[in-house]
């Protein structure tokens, strides 16, 4: 109350003083948060302080050059939670910041293997729009991307409007769907293997605990395994991409090693697959290009439209549980998810997912590495001059290895 309206007196007064402005917009997200996350308030509850966070987004986008004050602003001020919300002027901050010269200097310091600045703020962009529904607006940035110039190149290489993830390693073969002859051994393993998996969660849901013990979500959460930025393990699996309801995941295998006491919830499962990951001794672009991963989606939830953030990885999702009513769509062809058996999907493009039956469904998603990147490497990681992606570093000896070429002695 009398804080937000001394601040916007002081505004009236200074009207450039982008750092009061800032603590405006952050006032002002957090009442929109608030009237969100309560859902029983009336329409102007949100759209009263989501127009006045609005007006003084739009001023500060169109009076600062500072990419770092604009990226403070867009993702502490406003937050995550209000992008979809605000989707063209979220993507404009983005593609504001992915354009300064500061970005776009990080396609001569980073190869394609890694998150270079200028196509992660423009990816991201693309997905919110996407995500949004403003097709128009996404397709227009899509184009952009595309033709952007750096030193006589076009460094942005995505293929297909379906496809824009942030790191993209261009010539790997791009299926929405790998099913027919291009069906994954992976994929034949679960199927054949699924009344395993499926007695591995039958114990695990039947181990819910009875009133007054523990929580569920306190129970997984306690063997899941830490993140390096994390002190602790987190059931939800992508917050910001839950559009409503609940979506929950148990990690079996992340970042290159197996996690025992996650191991321990689904052990027939685990045993199954430990001798087929890693799939090859090729680095990984990020920590979960490769993963076992149990996925929960509870009646009535649903996941916004998104992408894995690389075309590195093809996820191979195996309903086990309660897939009637629960479906996906993979670069606009949607797909109903069925109990024991497989869907193959490029993880790259844009994919949602949601569960519109009575039950829990749950399914095992087991990321692989690209067939054509394991099996190949070659074409692919000689044009990796740093020696390094987002998740691992590697030396000379390797790197010759990895691009066939002849070892130095």
């Amino acid at each position: 109350g009398l804080r937000i309206a001394e601040l916007e007196r002081r505004l009236r007064q200074d009207p450039g003083d982008l750092r009061r402005r800032a603590a405006a917009i952050s006032h002002y997200s957090r009442e929109a948060i608030a009237a969100l996350s309560s859902g029983a308030g009336s329409t102007s509850d949100l759209e009263e302080p989501l127009g006045r966070a609005r007006n003084h987004l739009e001023y500060v986008l169109g009076a600062s050059t500072d990419i770092h004050l604009l990226h403070g602003v867009l993702s502490q001020s406003l937050g995550p939670r209000l992008f979809y919300e605000l989707p063209e002027l979220t993507a404009k901050y983005m593609r504001k910041i992915g354009l300064d010269r500061e970005c776009m200097e990080e396609f001569d310091t980073r190869s394609e293997f890694e998150e270079r600045a200028t196509p992660y703020h423009l990816a991201n962009a693309l997905t919110i729009l996407k995500a949004a529904g403003r097709q128009s607006a996404a397709r227009e940035l899509y184009e952009e991307a595309r033709a952007l110039e750096w030193k006589g190149r076009r460094p942005v290489r995505w293929q297909s409007f379906d496809q824009t993830p942030a790191v993209f390693i261009e010539g790997l073969e791009h299926r929405l769907i790998w099913d027919g002859e291009s069906r994954l051994p992976v994929a034949d393993l679960l199927e054949a293997n699924v009344s395993q998996i499926q007695e591995d969660l039958r114990a695990l849901v039947a181990s819910r605990p009875a009133r007054g013990e523990p929580s569920f979500s306190s129970r997984l959460r306690s063997v899941l395994p830490i993140r390096s930025n994390e002190k602790s393990g987190q059931v939800p699996a992508y917050p910001a991409l839950t559009e409503n309801g609940v979506w929950d995941m148990v990690q079996l295998y992340v970042s290159r090693q197996w996690h025992e006491e996650a191991c321990k919830l689904m052990p027939r499962t685990a045993k199954l697959l430990r001798s087929h990951l890693p799939s090859a001794d090729v680095p990984y672009v990020h920590y979960n290009t490769e993963e076992v991963v149990l996925f929960l989606l509870a009646p009535g939830s649903r996941v916004r439209l998104h992408n894995g953030g690389s075309n590195a990885p093809l996820n191979v999702h195996l309903g086990l549980s309660g897939c009637d009513g629960a479906f996906m769509e993979v670069g606009g062809q949607q797909r109903a998810l069925r109990n024991g058996k497989t869907i193959t999907f490029d993880d790259g493009s844009d994919h949602r997912v949601w569960h519109d039956g009575p039950e829990e469904r749950w399914v095992l998603t087991v990321r692989v590495m690209h067939p054509e990147l394991a099996a190949n490497p070659a074409p692919y990681f000689s044009r990796a001059f740093t020696r390094r992606t987002c998740f691992e570093t590697w030396n000379e000896q390797r790197a010759a290895s990895l691009s066939g070429r002849p070892r130095v002695e």
